[in-house]
């Protein structure tokens, strides 16, 4: 279950980045006053830490030198990967 719900939880962290910077408020609130939305930055980088830490613990969770470990590894970083990304943007 946590392999899936992590990557649907950044998919909706990714639109919740687009809501927030690039959106059609976002791009008023921009033009107007030159602001951006600091609740909705607070909101999104709490969701990402907390999907960081969720992908972490999902590592954690697989023990030592079983065979999967690399595959399961190699799904983690790559969303690891997704997630540095998401918060460059």
């Amino acid at each position: 279950m946590r392999a899936t719900s992590t990557p649907l939880e950044l998919a909706k962290i990714c639109r919740n980045i687009h809501t927030v910077l690039t959106g059609g408020k976002a791009a008023r609130r921009a033009e107007e006053h030159y602001l951006v939305d600091a609740n909705g930055m607070r909101e999104i980088w709490r969701d990402l830490d907390q999907c960081w830490e969720e992908l972490e613990s999902m590592m954690r969770s697989v023990p030592e030198g079983e065979s999967a470990r690399f595959e399961v590894s190699q799904y983690i970083h790559g969303w690891q990967v997704s997630f540095a990304l998401a918060s460059w943007v």
